[in-house]
């Protein structure tokens, strides 16, 4: 009886430290195949970067994919000159709110952190729109 205890503990905990050793870790996750990030922009690969209004960022990268990024206080007040800066949250793919941090400043000063509202993946038609005006 104690021996089949043991045995079907030890499976038990087996499965267990299995199941948690193919969970896949942050780097696997930022690594998922370029099929899962179709509407993505790769920000390390920034081909182009515009603002569009004082609120809303065109992004596009080398790989074609672009995207509006409209962004709410304190940063809805962008223009052109301005520096903004992207720090990465474990890949350099920008496909949800969360993905990515953007930093705005002006003239030197300190940048802030800006709130991104909305993304909205643009299809070759709408960028090249953007691009050509």
């Amino acid at each position: 009886m104690k021996k089949s205890l043991l045995i079907t503990g030890a499976l038990i905990i087996g499965m267990v430290l299995t199941g948690f050793l193919q969970t896949p870790k942050s780097e696997e996750v930022a690594q998922t195949p370029q099929s899962k990030r179709s509407h993505c922009v790769d920000i390390e690969r920034l081909h182009s970067r515009r603002i569009i209004d004082r609120q809303t960022l065109y992004l596009r990268s080398s790989g074609g994919k672009a995207m509006l990024v409209r962004l709410s206080a304190p940063c809805a007040q962008m223009q052109e000159m301005d520096r903004l800066d992207f720090e990465m949250r474990g890949s350099s793919y920008l496909c949800s709110r969360s993905d990515i941090a953007i930093y705005h400043s002006r003239f030197g000063e300190t940048p802030i952190r800006c709130l991104i509202a909305e993304i909205k993946p643009l299809t070759e038609k709408e960028w090249r729109a953007i691009e050509d005006n």
